[in-house]
């Protein structure tokens, strides 16, 4: 989108259901048209102190011109907030057989997950065709995808094969919950049939499922005791007891990336369609389950079973709820609006509760109903929507925020890939060859610096790093942390020692995500400053935000400084490019940045968009101001970023994740991928 100019796209082959004004389509909107991830947003919420909630909406309309998707997208992109459409396996699941009975999803889609993933994305395009302005933050998700339906066996699993394979559903609710069976309320008991619920939750995960996913591990909403007549609703240390199980089992399958990232749960919390489960919902006690769980990653509760739930219990829930679930009010509004023929048709043959089961049936007609009609309907749901949105506080984005969120896919169909080239093809635009800016730090080449976080310090830590010097990598990025500043805990000095010792010539660049290195706890009487910089470090970068003050971080700053190594000032992704900025870095005569592409504190996070225009106004600034200014990038870099930092005027580029094999071989392969496309780039 950067190099190449916006093509319009002749798309009414591939869409013949387009209004004819919107059937030449720019290429820049055709690529906003994709789901985002979520896991951000609800760590977001997770720290904020104010409650607020995600809202998780089911699809009841699985047609070309879904009624509910296109008013749900509307709503929240009028109000700026995000928001999961959502639909089951009980709903959607692909038709097989079960011996001599036919399971189907009761919506009867066509193809399945498939039939209901086209459905969301052609809502999207619609509301981004009717007002390209708006911003569309939202996840298509399967709901339940529980044992219960998994009929013939091994169905559930399939599903979440098809899933996958449209590369467009990022929120999966994994439920073994019906396993729940447990004579006693006793740790061991729990700890078996817990194992019980989650050996199923994790069997259903494909090994080729990206971990940069929302996971939502249902523990269980309605868990009897034997003998008991109310249903089970777990405490914090309950919850945790679970957590721990989770985490095992997600390692012990070769999950342990997903480990790492934020995760979701379910428990009963008494909500009111589960009738005489309980007098009065008891939502608070969310809070306490994320309290125990948070450090195992799990930083939400999810409220399922709102069906007919009071506003004040929805909007209680939020506190430790940051997404909540609802399906059978929304599929009450859709059904009310409907023409009274429709309505009847539905209810004669599934009355009540069951009226779900009978939309399939009239979806023919719903397809054939006027403009004005579905307008109508549209705009009840939107706000029926809307009304549940100000009850959880849906959190209003700015368009930063959204920016800063927003994670497209960018997958498209064969079709549409078909298109697009075409249009390429038609368009006589030569090839774009991308040319590294000027450099800032002139006695610096442009180049990869290998940051072995992941890799702990011992024998393959060393065969590693010889590999990589083999193949002329001479720069290394050493993340040291310590478990206050960020979660993790990182103690380099074992690294830096066996890298200055093996390879003299090396430059070590270290990152401190540690409170206050200045101070002198780190090593006996040694500042973390000093530790690292008596390893043998060549430049030791830092946090303003690690300090109480300013003044304590011009003093670490001349610290470092005054150990004889360079110091550097690391930058943020949520650190705006401000004056003050420009001023610290000329004042403190800094020579060198590292401009993080993801949010410091855990890995498998996606490249964040805004980092390429921090690294232009910084490499800007330093052109203007006459300085010489090394850009570093660390975080997130993939084959198609690492060109674009180079354009905008980056030099070095620290990673891990682009280049780590399952084999020295593979190693060597993608070292000398990367290297290529830092020469092709840079033309050295």
């Amino acid at each position: 989108q950067q190099k190449t100019p916006d093509l319009k796209l002749d798309v009414s082959e591939f869409w013949p259901d387009l209004k004819e004004s919107d059937k030449q389509i720019s290429l820049q909107t055709i690529s906003r048209i994709s789901p985002s991830i979520l896991s951000e947003i609800y760590l977001w919420l997770s720290i904020r102190e104010e409650p607020s909630a995600v809202l998780g909406a089911n699809i009841y309309d699985i047609s070309e011109n879904s009624l509910d998707c296109r008013a749900y997208l509307e709503e929240t992109a009028r109000r700026h907030t995000p928001i999961v459409l959502q639909s089951s396996l009980n709903a959607i699941g692909q038709k097989e057989l079960d011996g001599h009975a036919e399971k189907w999803g009761y919506l009867k889609p066509e193809n399945g997950v498939e039939t209901f993933v086209e459905t969301a994305m052609k809502a999207a395009r619609d509301v981004i065709l009717e007002d390209s302005n708006l911003p569309l933050l939202f996840a298509i998700g399967l709901d339940h995808i529980d044992y219960r339906n998994d009929k013939p066996s091994g169905r559930a699993r399939r599903f979440v094969e098809k899933a996958v394979k449209t590369e467009q559903i990022t929120h999966f609710v994994l439920d073994g919950s019906a396993l729940f069976k447990a004579d006693v309320r006793s740790k061991n008991a729990l700890d078996q049939t817990f194992s019980d619920v989650l050996k199923y939750a994790v069997d259903l995960l494909p090994n080729n499922i990206s971990p940069i996913m929302d996971f939502e591990f249902c523990f269980g909403e309605l868990n009897y005791v034997e003998n008991d007549s109310q249903a089970m609703l777990p405490q914090a240390s309950e919850m945790l007891q679970v957590a721990k199980i989770c985490q095992d089992m997600l390692n012990e399958a070769g999950f342990g990336a997903i480990n790492a990232r934020p995760k979701l749960y379910i428990g009963n919390l008494g909500t009111t369609h589960h009738g005489g489960d309980g007098n009065e919902p008891q939502t608070y006690l969310a809070r306490g389950w994320v309290d125990a769980t948070r450090r195992h990653k799990f930083i939400s509760a999810v409220l399922h079973g709102t069906t007919s739930s009071d506003s004040k219990v929805l909007s209680k829930a939020s506190d430790g709820c940051h997404k909540v679930n609802v399906a059978g009010d929304l599929m009450q509004t859709l059904i009310e609006n409907l023409p009274k023929i429709s309505q009847m048709k539905i209810l004669e043959n599934h009355p009540g509760a069951e009226a779900k089961k009978g939309l399939h049936l009239v979806r023919s007609e719903i397809e054939k109903l006027d403009n004005d009609k579905r307008d109508q309907i549209r705009g009840a749901l939107g706000k029926h929507c809307g009304q549940l949105m100000d009850a959880i506080n849906s959190p209003k984005l700015t368009q930063g925020d959204v920016t800063y969120f927003q994670y497209l896919l960018y997958k498209f169909s064969d079709l549409h890939i078909d298109c697009i080239l075409n249009a390429f093809s038609k368009s006589h635009i030569g090839p774009t060859t991308l040319r590294s800016s000027e450099l800032t730090a002139p006695n610096v080449k442009h180049a990869f610096s290998a940051s072995l976080i992941e890799v702990p310090f011992g024998p393959e830590f060393e065969e590693i790093t010889k590999v990589l010097w083999d193949e002329g990598i001479n720069n290394f990025h050493v993340d040291v942390g310590d478990g206050k500043l960020i979660p993790r805990q990182l103690n380099a000095l074992d690294k830096i020692a066996h890298l200055r010792s093996s390879f003299p010539d090396s430059q070590i660049h270290t990152h401190l995500m540690v409170q206050s290195p200045h101070h002198a706890d780190y090593e006996g009487t040694l500042s973390c400053i000093e530790a690292y910089a008596n390893a043998g470090v060549d430049a030791i970068a830092v946090h303003e935000g690690a300090f109480e003050n300013n003044k304590e971080f011009v003093d670490a700053i001349e610290l470092i400084r005054k150990c004889g190594k360079k110091p550097g000032l690391m930058i943020e992704t949520n650190r705006t490019m401000t004056t003050d900025l420009f001023n610290t870095i000329k004042d403190l005569k800094i020579d060198w940045v590292v401009i993080m592409g993801v949010t410091i504190g855990f890995g498998g996070q996606i490249f964040d968009s805004g980092t390429f225009s921090r690294i232009a106004t910084l490499h800007n600034y330093a052109r203007a101001e006459n300085l010489e200014l090394l850009i570093e990038v660390d975080g997130g870099l993939t084959t198609e970023t690492i060109p674009q930092c180079l354009v905008n005027g980056a030099q070095l580029l620290a990673g891990w994740s682009i280049i780590r094999g399952k084999d020295m071989d593979e190693l060597r392969e993608k070292v000398q991928y990367v290297n290529s496309i830092i020469e092709q780039v840079t033309g050295h």
